[in-house]
Protein backbone atom coordinates (compact mmCIF):
# COMPACT_ATOMS: atom_id res chain seq x y z
CA UNK A 1 0.00 0.00 0.00
CA UNK A 2 0.91 3.37 -1.32
CA UNK A 3 1.61 6.49 1.97
CA UNK A 4 -0.80 9.03 1.62
CA UNK A 5 1.64 11.52 0.92
CA UNK A 6 2.63 9.88 -2.11
CA UNK A 7 -0.56 9.11 -3.97
CA UNK A 8 -1.44 12.87 -3.00
CA UNK A 9 1.85 13.50 -4.63
CA UNK A 10 0.83 11.40 -7.46
CA UNK A 11 -2.80 12.77 -8.05
CA UNK A 12 -1.48 16.08 -8.24
CA UNK A 13 0.59 15.80 -11.44
CA UNK A 14 -1.91 13.51 -13.10
CA UNK A 15 -3.61 16.24 -15.49
CA UNK A 16 -6.47 14.28 -16.86
CA UNK A 17 -9.60 16.78 -15.70
CA UNK A 18 -10.85 19.37 -17.63
CA UNK A 19 -9.38 22.88 -18.20
CA UNK A 20 -11.21 26.01 -18.04
CA UNK A 21 -10.77 26.58 -21.85
CA UNK A 22 -12.73 23.70 -22.64
CA UNK A 23 -15.40 24.19 -19.70
CA UNK A 24 -16.34 27.25 -20.90
CA UNK A 25 -16.47 26.04 -24.67
CA UNK A 26 -18.66 23.10 -23.53
CA UNK A 27 -21.07 25.47 -21.52
CA UNK A 28 -21.38 27.74 -24.80
CA UNK A 29 -22.06 24.62 -26.80
CA UNK A 30 -24.61 23.81 -24.91
CA UNK A 31 -26.44 27.10 -24.23
CA UNK A 32 -26.89 27.46 -28.30
CA UNK A 33 -28.02 23.57 -28.76
CA UNK A 34 -30.65 24.06 -25.96
CA UNK A 35 -31.39 27.73 -27.40
CA UNK A 36 -31.97 26.00 -31.09
CA UNK A 37 -34.09 23.18 -29.20
CA UNK A 38 -35.94 26.13 -27.57
CA UNK A 39 -36.86 28.20 -30.34
CA UNK A 40 -38.31 25.14 -32.54
CA UNK A 41 -40.42 24.10 -29.45
CA UNK A 42 -41.47 27.71 -29.46
CA UNK A 43 -42.15 27.68 -33.40
CA UNK A 44 -43.84 24.46 -33.79
CA UNK A 45 -46.89 25.72 -30.92
CA UNK A 46 -46.81 28.72 -33.08
CA UNK A 47 -47.28 27.03 -35.89
CA UNK A 48 -49.77 24.69 -34.32
CA UNK A 49 -52.12 27.38 -33.10
CA UNK A 50 -52.39 29.50 -36.02
CA UNK A 51 -53.40 25.92 -37.68
CA UNK A 52 -55.88 25.47 -34.89
CA UNK A 53 -56.82 28.92 -35.10
CA UNK A 54 -57.76 28.81 -39.02
CA UNK A 55 -59.48 25.15 -38.53
CA UNK A 56 -62.06 26.47 -35.62
CA UNK A 57 -62.78 29.58 -37.63
CA UNK A 58 -63.22 27.86 -40.98
CA UNK A 59 -65.35 24.88 -39.12
CA UNK A 60 -67.43 27.44 -37.68
CA UNK A 61 -68.13 29.21 -41.16
CA UNK A 62 -68.84 26.31 -42.14
CA UNK A 63 -71.18 25.45 -39.77
CA UNK A 64 -73.19 28.45 -40.19
CA UNK A 65 -73.83 27.47 -44.09
CA UNK A 66 -74.40 24.30 -43.12
CA UNK A 67 -77.19 25.39 -41.05
CA UNK A 68 -78.68 28.19 -43.48
CA UNK A 69 -78.73 25.94 -46.18
CA UNK A 70 -80.55 22.89 -43.89
CA UNK A 71 -82.99 25.63 -43.28
CA UNK A 72 -83.18 27.23 -46.53
CA UNK A 73 -84.45 24.12 -48.12
CA UNK A 74 -87.68 23.85 -47.31
CA UNK A 75 -88.72 27.53 -47.70
CA UNK A 76 -91.01 28.57 -50.45
CA UNK A 77 -90.94 32.38 -50.40
CA UNK A 78 -88.18 33.94 -49.98
CA UNK A 79 -86.90 37.94 -49.55
CA UNK A 80 -83.70 39.90 -49.86
CA UNK A 81 -83.00 43.36 -48.45
CA UNK A 82 -79.41 44.80 -48.51
CA UNK A 83 -78.33 47.96 -47.48
CA UNK A 84 -75.09 49.80 -46.21
CA UNK A 85 -75.66 48.80 -42.71
CA UNK A 86 -75.92 45.34 -44.13
CA UNK A 87 -78.35 42.33 -45.80
CA UNK A 88 -81.38 40.55 -44.44
CA UNK A 89 -82.66 37.26 -45.92
CA UNK A 90 -85.87 36.28 -45.01
CA UNK A 91 -87.05 32.85 -45.43
CA UNK A 92 -90.77 31.73 -44.97
CA UNK A 93 -90.96 27.90 -44.32
CA UNK A 94 -93.05 25.00 -45.69
CA UNK A 95 -94.50 22.16 -43.56
CA UNK A 96 -94.28 18.56 -44.77
CA UNK A 97 -96.92 18.97 -46.81
CA UNK A 98 -96.02 21.56 -48.82
CA UNK A 99 -98.48 24.01 -47.56
CA UNK A 100 -96.86 27.39 -46.60
CA UNK A 101 -97.00 27.96 -43.01
CA UNK A 102 -96.59 31.33 -41.59
CA UNK A 103 -93.00 30.71 -39.95
CA UNK A 104 -89.89 32.88 -40.73
CA UNK A 105 -86.37 32.31 -40.00
CA UNK A 106 -84.20 35.28 -40.76
CA UNK A 107 -80.33 35.73 -41.35
CA UNK A 108 -78.86 39.33 -41.41
CA UNK A 109 -75.15 40.06 -42.08
CA UNK A 110 -74.66 43.07 -40.36
CA UNK A 111 -71.39 44.81 -42.26
CA UNK A 112 -70.11 46.77 -39.29
CA UNK A 113 -66.64 45.85 -38.55
CA UNK A 114 -65.88 43.42 -36.97
CA UNK A 115 -69.06 41.78 -39.13
CA UNK A 116 -71.18 38.79 -37.89
CA UNK A 117 -74.29 36.61 -39.23
CA UNK A 118 -77.31 36.62 -36.83
CA UNK A 119 -80.81 34.53 -37.13
CA UNK A 120 -83.81 34.77 -35.59
CA UNK A 121 -87.45 32.86 -36.17
CA UNK A 122 -90.78 33.79 -35.86
CA UNK A 123 -94.15 33.31 -36.43
CA UNK A 124 -94.33 37.16 -37.72
CA UNK A 125 -92.89 38.73 -40.46
CA UNK A 126 -88.68 39.92 -39.63
CA UNK A 127 -87.85 43.32 -40.15
CA UNK A 128 -84.22 44.48 -40.53
CA UNK A 129 -82.44 45.03 -37.31
CA UNK A 130 -81.41 47.88 -35.20
CA UNK A 131 -78.26 47.31 -33.33
CA UNK A 132 -80.06 47.59 -29.78
CA UNK A 133 -82.21 44.69 -31.64
CA UNK A 134 -79.26 42.46 -32.61
CA UNK A 135 -78.04 42.53 -29.34
CA UNK A 136 -81.60 41.40 -27.68
CA UNK A 137 -83.62 39.53 -29.75
CA UNK A 138 -81.56 37.93 -32.35
CA UNK A 139 -79.08 35.25 -31.87
CA UNK A 140 -75.28 35.63 -33.12
CA UNK A 141 -73.70 32.76 -35.85
CA UNK A 142 -70.62 34.08 -36.24
CA UNK A 143 -68.67 37.26 -35.53
CA UNK A 144 -65.56 38.41 -37.33
CA UNK A 145 -66.90 37.62 -40.97
CA UNK A 146 -67.34 40.19 -43.86
CA UNK A 147 -67.98 40.44 -47.43
CA UNK A 148 -65.55 38.94 -49.70
CA UNK A 149 -64.58 42.05 -51.61
CA UNK A 150 -67.36 44.38 -52.89
CA UNK A 151 -70.02 41.60 -53.43
CA UNK A 152 -72.87 41.00 -51.33
CA UNK A 153 -73.01 38.09 -48.72
CA UNK A 154 -76.49 36.93 -49.80
CA UNK A 155 -77.46 36.62 -53.83
CA UNK A 156 -80.70 35.54 -54.28
CA UNK A 157 -81.07 33.81 -58.12
CA UNK A 158 -83.34 34.66 -60.81
CA UNK A 159 -85.34 33.18 -63.73
CA UNK A 160 -84.05 29.78 -64.57
CA UNK A 161 -81.67 29.76 -61.09
CA UNK A 162 -85.09 30.62 -58.77
CA UNK A 163 -84.54 29.29 -55.38
CA UNK A 164 -80.45 29.28 -55.09
CA UNK A 165 -79.18 31.50 -52.68
CA UNK A 166 -75.85 32.21 -52.78
CA UNK A 167 -74.04 32.85 -50.20
CA UNK A 168 -70.19 34.24 -49.65
CA UNK A 169 -68.07 35.58 -47.14
CA UNK A 170 -65.06 35.41 -45.52
CA UNK A 171 -63.57 35.25 -42.13
CA UNK A 172 -61.10 37.13 -40.39
CA UNK A 173 -58.26 34.93 -38.59
CA UNK A 174 -55.49 36.36 -36.10
CA UNK A 175 -52.31 36.89 -37.71
CA UNK A 176 -53.55 35.32 -41.20
CA UNK A 177 -55.65 36.02 -43.98
CA UNK A 178 -59.05 36.11 -44.25
CA UNK A 179 -60.80 32.70 -45.77
CA UNK A 180 -63.13 32.61 -48.46
CA UNK A 181 -66.77 30.73 -47.89
CA UNK A 182 -68.86 30.43 -50.54
CA UNK A 183 -71.82 28.26 -51.45
CA UNK A 184 -75.27 27.69 -52.80
CA UNK A 185 -78.22 26.29 -51.29
CA UNK A 186 -81.14 25.27 -53.30
CA UNK A 187 -85.14 25.64 -52.02
CA UNK A 188 -88.36 24.72 -52.75
CA UNK A 189 -88.96 28.08 -53.65
CA UNK A 190 -93.02 28.79 -55.10
CA UNK A 191 -92.94 32.66 -54.84
CA UNK A 192 -90.10 35.10 -54.70
CA UNK A 193 -90.94 38.09 -52.63
CA UNK A 194 -94.98 37.55 -52.05
CA UNK A 195 -96.13 36.17 -49.01
CA UNK A 196 -99.39 34.40 -48.50
CA UNK A 197 -99.91 35.05 -44.18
Amino acid sequence: MMPLKRRLTAMAGDESGFTLLELVVSAVMSIIALTIIGSLFFNTFTVQNRVTNNTSRTSAGQQVISEIEKNLRSTSVLTLASDSDGSLLLAQTTNAAGVTSCGYRAYYFAYASPGAIYTKTSTSTITKPNAAALKSSWKLMIDKVGRYGSEVPFVLGTGASAGVVTIHFSITVPKARSIELRSSAVSRLTKLETSQC
